[in-house]
């Protein structure tokens, strides 16, 4: 069975790193806040790492048994097919820093139904891996044999164009199967967008092209190295790694597209119904940018909006840092790609006014398939605000559909957002006994934000503000 629009995930983690205790429900646009070193990328990291499962046993079976022993039939095999590639994959991205005896976690990939993977760890930080009962569907085992076998069959009496048709067709059979067994949608591609990515921008082609080779030799060399500080480099080297990858791939589309926003959508065979919607993103890209972005050719640039060209390279932090995020948004939703993105500290560099575009951007985004999700982590409160207008305007609506024309002079009808598909969690570095770590800051009758967690900075601010106002006051007394 595949995850539906109604389904719900859900993660629990128990003394993992910073982590003390959390449980989260893992919605269409879900947001971590909170101080840094909080937690915030370990919680993210993890569940990309759950989400990505699928994709990386898929390409364990295809590389390892498509094309080996070509004469010999392949049985399904529990432990090389699905627990050594799971234990592989967690080595890859945490090795042995974040874990303890005590760490347990627990990613439920369809709430209503109990389907869940379980990790924990013991003294020697060895992992046991246990799952939900009926996990494994009898039928979709009997499938991933029959798939691979069926390659195998045609493999050996042709070459050259249906083996390779053949091959691709099986691999995304495979991808279907194993995502069924998580009961997950299929997704075109997965990303998570790190932070500090004008790492990609800021850079020659030259020196990125070295900083690609590096970390893509030592991540081969330390995927399944036994030495855990060897390990412990690779976590955000391999994110790192599929990130450059994926913005060589979006900067590719520019070169070949005319090299503008505007030239790949004059290209694009477009719906009438989507024009709107692309037209709606090309303005808020343009208002974020302050300006135009293309490619010439043999370098990016940014035509400000007073006519003055400047290299990407040269421009300003926050262009640099949220270019990579508005091209993904543009492509994702122009080519109707089906995505998961975890995006980290979107706000970055950003004045308060280009957050909120950004954040409508996010929305449009999610809007676009019903499959799409959006994790963000970030220290912004204004993030927070701008989500909460996009869930207030949806609730008026729901509650007074005659005021809908009014409601959408003021937000763009593409941007509302149902609170169903929403979830954020504030989390909070424990200092004493009795602090929450982790807590939902929805409010669960109006759907909203809870308020006292929007203004709690502000709180903080004007009582030192009333402080130190009131010593004012005394100058003025003494007169």
């Amino acid at each position: 069975m595949k995850k539906d629009k109604n389904n719900v995930q859900k993660i629990i983690i128990k003394n993992f790193g910073p982590i003390k205790d959390a449980e989260i429900e893992i919605k269409k646009t879900l947001i971590l806040i909170g101080e840094q070193a909080s937690g915030k990328s370990t919680i993210a990291k993890l569940i990309y790492f759950f989400r990505t499962l699928p994709e990386v046993i898929t390409i364990r079976l295809y590389s390892k048994y498509f094309f080996e022993n070509p004469t010999t039939k392949y049985i399904f095999n529990f432990d090389n097919d699905f627990i050594h590639p799971i234990k592989d994959s967690y080595n890859k991205f945490f090795g042995l820093s974040y874990n303890s005896p005590t760490s347990e976690i627990t990613y439920s990939y369809d709430i209503k139904s109990n389907h869940f993977i379980n990790l924990s760890f013991d003294n020697s930080k060895n992992i046991s891996i246990k799952f939900s009962e009926f996990f494994f569907d009898k039928k979709l085992e009997e499938q991933i044999s029959y798939t691979i076998n069926d390659f195998k069959n045609v493999k050996k009496g042709n070459t050259g164009f249906v083996v390779d048709l053949t091959f691709w067709t099986g691999r995304n059979n495979l991808f279907r199967i194993v995502n069924d067994i998580f009961k997950l949608s299929i997704y075109n591609n997965s990303l998570f967008v790190i932070a500090g990515r004008n790492a990609t921008v800021s850079y020659s082609n030259l020196f990125e092209k070295y900083l690609f080779a590096d970390i893509e030799n030592r991540t081969s060399k330390t995927s399944y190295n036994n030495d855990s500080k060897l390990r412990e480099q690779t976590i955000d080297e391999s994110l790192m790694l599929e990130f450059i990858k994926k913005m060589e791939q979006i900067k590719r589309k520019f070169e070949s597209n005319g090299g503008s926003f505007q030239s790949i959508l004059d290209m694009k065979p477009k719906k009438h119904n989507d024009l709107g919607i692309i037209n709606h993103i090309l303005q808020k890209v343009k208002e974020i940018l302050k300006g135009a972005y293309f490619f010439d050719g043999s370098k990016e640039k940014i035509t400000i909006l007073d006519g003055i060209t400047v290299g990407l390279n040269d421009a300003s932090s926050g262009q640099q840092e949220s270019i990579r995020i508005l091209q993904d948004i543009f492509l994702s939703v122009i080519e109707q790609e089906k995505i998961f993105r975890v995006i980290e500290e979107p706000e970055s560099h950003l004045f308060p006014e280009a957050q909120k575009l950004l954040v409508e951007l996010f929305a449009i985004l999610v809007n676009a398939q019903v499959e799409n999700e959006l994790i963000i982590t970030t220290h912004s409160p204004y993030v927070l605000t701008a989500y909460n207008n996009l869930l207030f305007a949806n609730r008026v609506i729901q509650k007074n559909e005659a005021l809908k024309a009014e409601v959408l002079d003021i937000i763009d009808e593409h941007c509302l957002l149902d609170s169903k598909d929403f979830s954020a969690y504030g989390l909070k570095i424990v200092q004493n006994e009795g602090d929450v770590y982790c807590r939902s800051i929805v409010d669960a009758e109006t759907g909203l934000i809870d308020q006292n967690f929007l203004d709690s900075v502000s709180d903080t601010l004007n009582a030192e503000f009333q402080a130190l106002y009131s010593l004012h006051t005394k100058t003025f007394a003494r007169k």
